[in-house]
């Protein structure tokens, strides 16, 4: 799944979950901060393509604020906005969340 905070927090300082491997790169899934307004720990979330098709569904476990920049200088050692990585939209404001998840069926969720 996405990373909770306490693994979040672990591999952008130190480069290593909570239980000490090594991980260089944070995996999460950033919302903006209306989206992170309506959702709630406990609750489970569909995580739909564009076209509507259902991906995943996800329990999200915990929600946590995160600041990009501060991300930014502690992953990739820079803060310039011309860095590869830092080109790739992020949502403004919100916040990651830790997400426990099971994939998608293949079907057409447009009724979910």
């Amino acid at each position: 799944g996405f990373m909770d905070r306490q693994d979040y927090q672990g591999v952008i300082k130190d480069m290593r979950l909570s239980n000490g491997l090594p991980w260089s790169l944070p995996i999460t899934l950033a919302v903006d901060k209306y989206e992170a307004e309506g959702l709630r720990p406990g609750q489970d979330v569909a995580l739909v393509n564009p076209h509507g098709r259902l991906l995943a569904l996800l329990h999200l476990e915990e929600a946590y604020p995160y600041d990009k920049k501060v991300e930014a200088g502690l992953v990739y050692r820079t803060e310039d906005a011309a860095h590869p990585r830092r080109t790739i939209p992020l949502p403004a404001g919100g916040g990651a969340a830790g997400w426990q998840g099971e994939p998608g069926a293949p079907l057409n969720s447009k009724g979910f």
